[in-house]
């Protein structure tokens, strides 16, 4: 077994939680009384979440800035991650023999550091990682500039080091920075399954499915 380091996604990788964020991105407008069109949906797919506060800021000309309108969206967020939202299948497993096997692991997120320290603490998980990297502080998964960032504070081999993530503009940002990348099925991201399935050094439904003796 070759790996020595792994950065590791959260949300729809480790935790069943991406519809935490569906729900929030369909309640704010709601809440605010924004007149939100399929044109701006569309606009904001694939976005990552502060470039959607950006947007909606601009679009309908919200007196709050962008990083008020990100914390109110967290806040509709919080119940979930506090208190319900679940550990997928074979994450406790994984993680527990990458660490026998002296494994350095870290995660990087585009969710916000208190969001996320409260729910990996509340699944018993957060004592794996040696830190958590999140997007709002080292920089967005789609060019690639968190993976570099945590890789430099893993200090492992890139060529060591395996991503593990579930959304297909996440795994590209993970492969224009040269990593390998162990792809983890979320229904969330199941309708790019087929690029998500090219573009992986390996595809799992579940991280049971996973042979360490492969990496």
């Amino acid at each position: 077994m070759a790996i020595s380091g792994a950065i590791f996604d959260m949300d729809g990788t480790m935790t069943d939680s991406m519809h935490l964020w569906i729900q929030a991105w369909k309640e704010y407008p709601l809440k605010k009384g924004l007149p939100v069109t399929k044109e701006d949906v569309d606009a904001m797919s694939g976005m990552m979440l502060n470039d959607m506060a950006a947007y909606l800021k601009e679009r309908f000309g919200l007196i709050e800035s962008p990083q008020e309108i990100r914390a109110e969206i967290d806040q509709l967020t919080e119940q979930g991650y506090f208190h319900d939202v679940e550990i997928k299948p074979g994450i406790r497993e994984t993680l527990e023999k990458l660490k026998q096997h002296g494994v350095k692991m870290v995660v990087a997120t585009a969710t916000d550091r208190y969001l996320a320290e409260g729910c990996l603490k509340r699944l018993g998980i957060a004592s794996y990682f040696d830190k958590i990297y999140t997007a709002q502080e080292y920089g967005s998964k789609y060019d690639s500039q968190i993976f570099l960032t945590a890789l430099k504070g893993l200090g492992t081999k890139q060529e060591e080091t395996y991503v593990f993530e579930d959304t297909l503009a996440s795994i590209q940002g993970a492969k224009k920075g040269g990593f390998k990348v162990i792809a983890v099925y979320d229904k969330w991201a199941d309708h790019n399954h087929d690029k998500i399935v090219a573009l992986a050094d390996q595809y799992h439904k579940t991280l049971l499915d996973l042979d360490l003796s492969s990496l």
